[in-house]
């Protein structure tokens, strides 16, 4: 919050011995940007660091995303270990969390696999690997064919055949039995095919739909995926994007098909299913230089795909809800917005005139009730509050005076006087307020400690003394000081709001961040469960920024400056 310093009167400022001169203080304006600038430089490390240290505690949590059953977990059924891992590397869960060590590409990836054909707990692994590898692992394969022994060499030549058999080469199987020599010779011819002007070629002619393109790309295979993908990303055709993702799945094997007739939120979807594939595959399909792997420590973590996914205003697609986690917040976020405001408007037309009758009323036992009622209000759970409307008031062991479940009535006769605004003000009554019952409390103890302060103060003594009325001296001179430490308290109330919500919405069934929330740390949907804590972060951070702004402006002798030393 603001802490700047109050300038003092300017005649005991310049009577002040010994006071050294000073430049006229910029103007209110200037101020304001000058303190904008300031919350804003230090918004962004506090973000960072809310995020990293939010980040490490999901992570570290027991249990495994991966590990649903049904609907549960990842979005795919498929039972198999290769599938598994498949989807574990796509969704980043088998990155460390914030440091990577052992950064893998192309090169490194297949040598460590043809390395590990020589241990026979590793080899069964390594040689699914090389497989899968197809095209990428080709050249290392031939040139270990060259210096293998006969066992070595029995190991290397079968998975040849799988790999030409896969890209359908022609007469793999007597390629695959051919002398080291002559696989020497038809791998210089062959590796022509992978330059990258060729390479991008094929794509165009794959996203275009031409003739003889499907043959052409299972050829290449994974040779082919950069080239692929990169045309993917780069074109906004809906049919192109349909034929590239059907050409990516047959080779990868990830089957996520873009649907040119589907939902936006689909194409969306499917889209960004694809960027995340790729922001895990990329380093498999590439040689990394030094530079590239030194920044891969970093970047090659969960923290840093996610802080990639977040320049540009993604959080990931949801591990549950299958969408992407951005849609699925953005769609909550009007309700929980909207709760809270209507609380944080209840809480302070009901709390300042409260406050300041209280502090006009000091010592009197109305007073004394009141701020007895207030603390007694403020210490209830804000559970068993809700709990105890819905029994009362919801039709359990009281009349059914308001609906406990949900914002909207199921059938539109139920609204009343057919009204749907009115349907939506009787089902968010009670919600309201649980939510402002609590921050009424504070609120009304802020508005009359500032109150009590400032009638003490001698301009409202000479207001009496002018013979003003006492309303117009309360209401009109002692009012506009004293509210204005709520303006300070107004950037700690939201925060407060948006951790209430989680408990109101799950007990009301009410769909928005809050029950959300909830259901992100059920399910262990790190996407939408940082996607919220990082709105909830920038929320708090943008409140406390507004408050102090307004504080700047409703109290002109607030300075930015240090104090500075007066000499003696």
């Amino acid at each position: 919050m603001l802490r700047g310093r109050v300038d003092p009167s300017p005649r005991s400022r310049d009577s002040s011995p010994g006071a050294k001169s000073r430049a006229p203080r910029p103007g209110r304006g200037a101020l304001l940007v000058r303190l904008a600038l300031r919350r804003l430089a230090v918004a962004v490390p506090t973000l960072l660091g809310i995020s990293l240290v939010t980040f490490g505690l999901v992570s570290l949590t027991a249990g495994d995303p991966a590990a649903g059953s049904g609907e549960e977990g990842l979005r795919s059924s498929a039972v198999t270990r290769e599938a598994a891992e498949n989807l574990r590397r796509t969704y980043g869960l088998d990155l460390p969390v914030f440091l990577n060590f052992h950064v893998q590409d192309r090169g490194r990836r297949v040598r460590r696999s043809l390395g590990e054909l020589s241990r026979p707990h590793k080899a069964a692994a390594a040689e699914r690997r090389l497989v899968a590898a197809s095209t990428l692992a080709l050249g290392e394969i031939v040139e270990s064919l060259a210096v293998a022994g006969p066992e070595r060499a029995r190991v290397l030549r079968r998975i040849l055949a799988r790999i030409l058999e896969r890209i359908g080469e022609q007469g793999w199987q007597r390629l695959a039995a051919a002398e080291p020599q002559a696989l020497r010779r038809w791998w210089q011819r062959r590796r022509g095919a992978f330059r990258p002007e060729a390479l991008r070629e094929v794509a165009r002619r794959v996203a275009a739909g031409e003739t003889g393109a499907r043959v052409a790309a299972m050829r290449l295979h994974r040779r082919l995926v950069p080239a692929l993908m990169e045309r993917l990303l780069a074109t906004r055709s809906a049919e192109a994007r349909a034929r590239l993702t059907r050409a990516l799945a047959r080779i990868t094997g990830h089957v996520v098909i873009y649907d040119p007739a589907g939902t936006r939120d689909e194409q969306r979807s499917a889209l960004g299913q694809w960027r995340d594939w790729w922001r895990a595959e990329e380093t498999v399909h590439r040689d990394l230089s030094g530079w590239e792997r030194f920044c891969s420590t970093f970047t090659r973590t969960r923290y840093g795909r996610w802080m990639g996914r977040l320049v540009y205003g993604d959080f990931g697609e949801s591990l549950y809800f299958r969408r992407r986690a951005v849609d699925v917040i953005l769609e909550r976020l009007p309700v929980t917005f909207g709760l809270n405001l209507a609380a944080l408007l209840l809480a302070y037309l009901l709390a300042v005139p409260l406050g300041v009758w209280s502090a006009v009323s000091r010592g009197r036992w109305l007073d004394r009730l009141v701020t007895t009622g207030l603390f007694v209000v403020y210490s209830l759970p804000t559970f068993w509050v809700a709990l105890m409307l819905i029994i009362f008031l919801g039709g359990v062991e009281g009349p059914s005076l308001f609906p406990t479940s949900g914002l909207h009535s199921f059938r539109p006769a139920d609204y009343p006087a057919g009204s749907a605004l009115l349907d939506l003000l009787w089902h968010s009554l009670l919600p309201v307020l649980c939510l402002s019952y609590a921050a009424l409390a504070v609120v009304s103890r802020y508005t009359r400690s500032g109150m009590l302060e400032v009638m003490e103060q001698d301009y409202i003594r000479t207001a009496r003394a002018k013979g003003l009325g006492e309303g117009r001296v309360v209401w009109g001179h002692g009012l506009r000081n004293g509210v204005i430490p709520l303006v300070s308290l107004l950037g700690l109330q939201i925060p407060y709001l948006l951790s209430g919500s989680v408990i109101i919405e799950t007990i009301f069934d009410i769909p928005g961040l809050g029950s959300l929330t909830l259901m992100a740390i059920i399910h262990r949907d790190t996407n939408v469960l940082m996607g919220i804590i990082s709105l909830s972060a920038l929320l708090t951070l943008g409140s406390m920024l507004l408050a102090d702004l307004l504080m700047l402006w409703a109290d002109p002798r607030i300075s930015l400056e240090r104090t500075p030393e007066v000499g003696v």
